[in-house]
């Protein structure tokens, strides 16, 4: 997955999001595989203050690119959710992160290598979940879904680890092609309003792809104290140093698994 900045007026900047996924696809262990490559690329409009985006006219929700610098403990809102074709905005939780490494991979700054480990927080969904024990999710129908217990609960929508001093996603969670699946509200451990409805998150629509994850490969963006400054008010001045450059994020397995799942099932 690649994106990057076109071009900036004012709040609005013009980013071009693309992604690529290939391989080669199992019917069974004894047939011999099918290679796939699919390519697709979006141009997409961005508010860098709110991160609302907008593609081919329409609006995609937020974007979990980027977020603001700073933080250590809280809420905000990470990105988007679409349920039943109502856009929700989700809502994350911020929590420390001990210095985090991602297997050990440097990150190219400015065409130098920059080592891990990175200074990061983390950011996990608190508006819609399922149960990981028991569920339905598009091809699957796994025992009784038990929607009064909510123990092994997690939440659904935009989640990542995010550098400390710039906000810029260093892991995140990819776009979620929307798909029926169980969708629930989380409160206070508990759970309600739950139905079995059309789920996915801002540009899934363009890119067939879910369960996935993506690391940031390159940047322009100094991933240090350096260009930062103590964080005012919502922290949005600084969310425009995110997004002004050039970013290229590698995917990190799901997605190919997930494709030729889709594909068997059909």
């Amino acid at each position: 997955m690649t994106w990057t900045v076109l071009s900036r007026n004012g709040e609005m900047a013009q980013l071009n999001v693309s992604f690529e996924s290939s391989g080669c696809e199992y019917s069974d262990s004894q047939a011999p595989c099918t290679a796939f490559n699919f390519h697709k690329s979006v141009r997409v409009s961005v508010n860098v203050t709110d991160g609302e985006s907008y593609a081919e006219g329409q609006p995609q929700g937020r974007l979990n690119f980027w977020a603001p610098p700073l933080l250590v403990r809280g809420q905000l809102y990470l990105g988007s959710a679409f349920v039943g074709g109502s856009k929700i905005d989700s809502v994350g939780n911020i929590s420390a992160s001990p210095k985090t490494s991602f297997g050990g991979t440097p990150i190219q700054v400015s065409g130098s290598e920059v080592q891990p480990p990175y200074d990061t927080y983390f950011v996990a969904p608190t508006t819609l979940g399922y149960s990981l024990s028991n569920f339905r999710y598009a091809w699957e129908n796994i025992s009784l879904v038990n929607l009064n217990n909510p123990s092994g609960v997690s939440g659904l929508g935009p989640s990542g680890y995010y550098d400390y001093y710039t906000g810029l996603a260093l892991y995140m969670s990819g776009p979620e092609y929307p798909i029926q699946q169980t969708v629930c509200k989380i409160a206070s451990g508990e759970l309600s309003n739950c139905r079995y409805v059309l789920f996915g998150t801002s540009l899934g629509q363009f890119f067939d792809t879910g369960d996935s994850s993506f690391q940031l490969v390159s940047t322009n963006i100094a991933l240090s104290p350096v260009q930062t400054q103590p964080a005012t008010g919502s922290g949005s001045n600084l969310v425009l140093i995110a997004v002004l450059a050039a970013i290229v994020i590698g995917g990190v397995g799901g997605a190919v698994i997930l494709k030729a799942a889709r594909k068997s099932s059909r």
